[in-house]
């Protein structure tokens, strides 16, 4: 992957989120040149092996910055658009600021990118709640859609925007459905996600695990390094 990388510039939204942060040091040892948009300021050092930050510009602020977005997009071969109002739950208790961000977010990056002379390719990071309930184990990626709160709807409709805008204008895009990532730089004692890192963090500290119920749910599980190689590969 690393002939692939080497000197280019890459732009990665949402960058210094807990998938960003793990793409980025994929993409440092890869030898790219690169950038970040965050509202979060830049962590530093980076917690992360590669092979430095030479060259990196981080850019904080907001993704419907109109002015600041077309400034970060300027010059770079791919972008890799993680960044969003995340959560199911908070979705659907402040509704209009997840429509806000997940919906103007990607219009204004998208439309930054099309009228640029030589756009970028764009690998959006979308999530397994675009999907309805599932009837039958193992689900498949062609199960129907139907999401469930405000944030799959928004990422299913940020999904037909991506792919609208390569319809119209040319760009070149890829979705990938996320279920569940887990491992490096996690928050260790974030409880609403990441729940193997919450339980690592329970039992660590002699805390009680919570089961509910029986313990008979399912849920599918994947490391963070697996879905780094799939945007490395996307891109």
């Amino acid at each position: 992957m690393k002939s692939e990388y080497a000197g280019r510039r890459v732009l990665i939204t949402g960058g210094t989120g807990f998938i960003g942060l793990n793409l980025a040091a994929a993409l440092r040892e890869a030898g790219a040149e690169v950038r970040t948009l965050s509202r979060s300021a830049v962590i530093s050092p980076p917690p992360l092996a590669g092979e430095g930050t030479v060259g990196e510009v981080h850019f904080q602020g907001d993704l419907r910055d109109r002015a600041l977005v077309e400034k970060a997009v300027a010059g770079s071969s791919v972008i890799f658009n993680l960044a969003a109002h995340s959560g199911s739950v908070s979705s659907n208790t402040e509704p209009f600021e997840d429509l806000d961000v997940n919906l103007r977010g990607n219009l204004t990056l998208l439309e930054a990118c099309r009228r640029l002379a030589d756009p970028p390719a764009v690998v959006f990071a979308s999530s397994r709640l675009v999907y309805r309930p599932a009837t039958q184990m193992p689900v498949s990626e062609s199960w129907l859609t139907g999401p469930l709160s405000l944030y799959g709807v928004h990422k299913l409709a940020g999904e037909h925007y991506h792919l609208l805008y390569e319809h119209l204008y040319g760009l070149r895009t890829v979705v990938l459905r996320i279920t569940n990532p887990y491992g490096h730089v996690q928050g260790p004692a974030e409880s609403r996600y990441g729940i193997i890192n919450w339980f690592i963090h329970l039992a660590l500290t002699d805390k009680v695990l919570p089961i509910y119920g029986e313990g008979q749910q399912l849920r599918d599980y994947v490391t963070v390094d697996d879905v780094v190689r799939s945007f490395l590969t996307a891109g």
